[in-house]
């Protein structure tokens, strides 16, 4: 039987992904920084949920073209993983969305705002990754864009771990205070590592091609 041509443009679809992503970050910002009360917080979630979903199907196209296709333009575990790696990143925006509604939080803290930002910068970083991930043997642009979402995830850690001091220093008379901020600047800790962790896989990709 002779092989053809993929027709499904993954890497197009990687960039589809990560866009979607970005605009999964623009949204909790939104929520965070037009925040009133946790009520409120559910205006947001349908259009949240709604790229979620997006993100979703662009994942299974990749996985219904894998399945029948003869050639892939990498590895198909490569493809998987990154396909994965991109629509979690998409599920854990959203869950921190969702989390500022189920903690019912009573005021926004700033440092979600700053975590909410970085996050976004990571997003903004796997963007320019996907686009320039057809090009990645020969694109400083690439790489460049790897370099940073590894530092947004270095950032966020530091962040993190400030905003998680703060609290038990600031608010150890408040228990449901520190409870409820500890989890969701979990959540969103984990964000960030799992956009580094979108382009750690393909810098991956880039080594094993080189």
């Amino acid at each position: 039987m002779a092989r053809r041509k993929t027709k499904h443009d993954y890497f197009a679809t990687f960039h589809q992904q990560a866009e979607l992503a970005l605009e999964e970050a623009n949204v909790l910002i939104e929520v965070m920084e037009n925040f009133t009360t946790a009520e409120a917080v559910q205006e947001y979630m349908p259009r949240a949920h709604e790229i979620e979903t997006r993100a979703d199907e662009l994942n299974h196209s990749n996985f219904n073209a894998i399945a029948v296709d003869f050639i892939t333009p990498i590895d198909r575990d490569d493809v998987i993983k990154i396909s994965q790696a991109i629509d979690e990143v998409v599920d854990e925006i959203e869950e921190v969305v969702r989390e500022l509604y189920i903690m019912n939080v009573h005021s926004m803290h700033e440092g979600a705002i700053k975590m909410a930002q970085i996050i976004k910068k990571a997003c903004e970083a796997l963007v320019v990754v996907t686009a320039e991930f057809k090009n990645f043997k020969k694109s400083d642009a690439f790489r460049r864009a790897v370099v940073d979402a590894n530092s947004f995830e270095e950032e966020a850690d530091e962040l993190y771990a400030q905003l998680i001091r703060n609290l038990h220093v600031e608010d150890e008379d408040k228990p449901m205070r520190v409870l409820v901020w500890s989890r969701i600047f979990n959540k969103m800790e984990v964000c960030s590592d799992v956009c580094e962790h979108v382009a750690d896989i393909m810098n991956s990709v880039l080594l094993k091609n080189s």
